[in-house]
């Protein structure tokens, strides 16, 4: 069954909503039959939680230097909102980088990191923030940081497969709004918002798990992302 899989599935739902029982479930099935039954292939991720937890990272140690916090305002969602589409641009240029095994050699992974985050935050229109740092404070964040982002970038570089043949890469990421909130969600909240920000290369070759557990393919929308101003 050569290539009878998904080249993509955009795995997207509430956090703690069932996605690693998904991953976990594919990753328990034997190979053929998931390839048979499901088309799914050997499995390639990418997930946006990594670039989350390493905000949340930034956030506390600008705090601890007395510095403001820059992306979230504590353990509320972000301060604004169009962050959902800086991780969505993050996930497009790891996808770039991942058909395309790009190796970024970097004498500082976490500046690396800084660099990116401005860069797709600019590509959901939002202000630099980390280039805005004063020098001092962002070399002492990028020292404190470093081995995290290394290991982030070496993790990244890991993954990358000699070959796409009978691979499906599953891009994960958690998405939706406050519990009681009316439907279509509104604003950067939600699906209207996220999947418009993937890049066509995503998009032509992705089907999507939705909220009924229904595989789908997905229409290409007009965006502005990493895989056309990288």
């Amino acid at each position: 069954m050569k290539n009878n899989v998904f080249k993509v599935v955009l795995l997207q739902a509430l956090p703690a909503s069932g996605k690693s029982e998904v991953r976990n479930f594919m990753a328990h099935v034997e190979p053929g039959r998931l390839q048979e039954e499901f088309h799914i292939g050997e499995n390639l991720q990418l997930d946006d939680f990594p670039y989350v937890h390493m905000m949340r990272r930034i956030d506390n140690e600008l705090q601890a230097m007395g510095q403001e916090r820059v992306f979230y305002p504590g353990e509320e969602p972000f301060k604004d909102g169009r962050d959902w589409g800086t991780l969505c641009n993050l996930l497009n240029e790891d996808y770039h980088d991942l058909m395309n095994r790009n190796v970024i050699k970097t004498d500082s992974a976490a500046k690396l990191l800084f660099d990116r985050l401005d860069r797709a935050g600019l590509a959901a229109g939002i202000k630099p923030r980390m280039g805005l740092l004063k020098e001092e404070i962002r070399d002492k964040l990028a020292s404190i940081l470093e081995k995290e982002a290394r290991t982030m970038l070496n993790e990244k570089h890991a993954g990358y497969p000699e070959s796409f043949e009978n691979k499906t890469i599953i891009i994960e990421c958690a998405r939706g709004g406050p519990d009681g909130a009316s439907m279509p969600l509104t604003g950067t909240f939600g699906y209207q918002y996220s999947l418009p920000m993937f890049c066509p290369e995503i998009l032509e070759n992705a089907a999507a798990r939705t909220r009924t557990g229904r595989i789908q393919t997905i229409p290409v929308p007009t965006c502005i992302t990493e895989c056309q101003w990288r």
